[in-house]
């Protein structure tokens, strides 16, 4: 179910990318290009722990 729920997640945010951005990238201001990130980063932190790459690395899964 949590994986579900996170496909949605990133498919709204690709959504929100390919609706706001203009045809041609070069014409993208960076000020939404800025915003854009900040909702990808905003995803990326709001990842349960058992999703993020560097969870497997930290020692609670050594044990």
């Amino acid at each position: 179910m949590s994986y579900n729920m996170q496909r949605l997640k990133v498919a709204e945010i690709a959504r929100c990318i390919s609706d706001l951005m203009p045809n041609d990238p070069s014409k993208a201001t960076c000020e939404l290009i800025l915003t854009l990130d900040a909702k990808l980063e905003s995803l990326l932190n709001d990842l349960p722990d058992f999703f993020k790459i560097e969870f497997a690395d930290s020692e609670k899964t050594q044990r």
